[in-house]
């Protein structure tokens, strides 16, 4: 209950500090020079991590106003040091991988955007009480259609486990399990990795690096270069709390900045 109370009053401040922060970078003409965005349901119902069909394309819109999107080849690429980046530039991301995204399926296509979805191996053993949502999930099938779309396919385990909380065979099984089986359906490598509820500890982070993955996701907020962690590569997470004008606040520079700091603050 104190939880639900305090909710709202965290959402108020961090919409004040953002905006202060946007309104700094809107006067100084500053932009970040590469955002991975994330999203997870694209819907219209009341979960925290749904975000309109609606409001998603006008989300992208303005982005496309102001950054170029690239697709993950060209992002690894950049990190690797292998390719320059001069434009401004965003990475599409969809976590969990929600039948729902097809609603918006045309709109990227159109706009010529490759976003990466990372999805879950064993959909069917995924406890939903503890995903937070009902919503269905993309079919192998539907996986393997946004793939011939050229959307990139990643791994986000196979049942959305709390890595923190599993034993060495259970990690493998989530990790390593999770890529055989999507590389045997997609007839293709899997080579990117996004970590369940974000949540990262250094056993979880070196069995990623076992298995094969090149790049590694979280959603921390935090910018994006060539020296960043490749196992740990920031995003800036996006749901239905934003609303407009706050998503233009949360991509500026400042405020990726700051939700940085706070992070690494409450990682000592």
């Amino acid at each position: 209950m104190k939880k639900k109370v305090l909710f709202p009053v965290y959402l108020g401040l961090r919409r004040v500090v953002y905006s202060l922060f946007f309104a700094v970078d809107c006067l100084l003409n500053r932009r970040e020079k590469i955002i991975a965005l994330c999203y997870h349901s694209i819907e219209n119902d009341k979960w925290r991590f749904s975000v309109s069909p609606k409001e998603f394309v006008k989300q992208i819109e303005h982005m496309l106003k102001y950054y170029h999107p690239i697709e993950m080849e060209d992002f690894e690429k950049f990190l690797l040091g292998k390719k320059k980046i001069t434009k401004s530039s965003f990475v599409l991301t969809f976590d969990d991988g929600y039948k729902n995204i097809l609603q918006v399926r045309d709109f990227i296509n159109k706009k010529k955007i490759k976003p990466i979805v990372f999805v879950l191996s064993d959909p069917d053993f995924v406890d939903k009480m503890k995903l937070g949502t009902s919503n269905e999930l993309l079919s192998f099938k539907e996986i393997c259609d946004v793939q011939k779309d050229g959307w990139t396919i990643g791994s986000h385990g196979a049942t959305h486990a709390d890595l923190c909380q599993l034993s060495k065979v259970g990690l493998g099984r989530e990790i390593k399990g999770s890529k055989k089986k999507l590389e045997k359906i997609l007839k293709s490598k899997v080579s990117y990795f996004s970590y369940p509820k974000s949540r990262i500890f250094p056993k979880s982070k070196e069995v990623v690096k076992q298995a094969g993955y090149s790049l590694a996701f979280i959603i921390h907020g935090g910018s994006i270069s060539r020296h960043a962690d490749k196992l740990e590569i920031s995003r800036v997470g996006i749901d239905g709390t934003h609303t407009f004008s706050e998503f233009k606040s949360t991509i500026s520079p400042s405020t990726i900045f700051f939700r940085d700091f706070i992070n690494k603050l409450c990682q000592k």
